[in-house]
């Protein structure tokens, strides 16, 4: 269903399956558009019961989780600023997210319906770096119903032809600013 005053930006029939792969586009643009691309032509859109949950966590994809990685990924990578405070605020905003993600899916297998649908694609895209680079096996452990869910969603055929497989991260990124590289002085003539 269309919503007035909501815009939705960049889902024209030429949107790339593989946009979720694009480092150059907005971790948000990627995760709507790799997820609604994914559902184009499928009932991934779900019974008109479950849309307004399908929003809702397509939502919590958009605004919440992926503004907290980028409050956190240029920070460690030297991109921006690192301001330690604001790094470790969005590490707590994704774990909260995360808790109630996870208390939702306890008692179900996908987010807003019996089936797979666009907003467990949304969710799936938005935790990839979250379980691939940001926290390892111990925060898996305290989330085992998200983990099911993102590990279900990572293993359809069509999410690995859109996305390329995700490869879990051991250990928890350093939540550091990045070391200072050596700058070697040309030498004197």
């Amino acid at each position: 269903p269309e919503f007035p005053g909501l815009v939705a930006a960049f889902l024209g029939k030429e949107a790339p399956a593989c946009c979720c792969q694009d480092e150059s586009v907005s971790p948000a643009v990627r995760a709507m558009t790799a997820a609604r691309a994914l559902a184009r032509g499928s009932p991934l859109m779900g019974p008109c019961k479950a849309c307004t949950l399908i929003d809702k966590y397509s939502f919590i994809a958009v605004a919440e989780i992926v503004p907290a990685l980028e409050a956190i990924f240029p920070a460690v990578e030297g991109k921006t600023a690192f301001i330690k405070p604001a790094v470790v605020a969005a590490a707590e905003d994704v774990k909260r997210i995360c808790k109630g993600l996870d208390a939702h899916l306890a008692t179900r297998t996908f987010l807003a319906s019996e089936r797979i649908t666009f907003a467990d694609l949304a969710i799936y895209i938005a935790l990839r770096d979250v379980f691939g680079k940001l926290f390892g096996a111990a925060f898996r452990a305290e989330f085992p119903h998200l983990t099911r869910h993102f590990v279900t969603i990572a293993n359809q055929d069509e999410t690995i032809n859109a996305c390329g497989e995700v490869v879990l991260a051991e250990k928890d990124l350093a939540l550091a600013p990045p070391k200072k590289q050596k700058v070697h002085a040309a030498p004197l003539r």
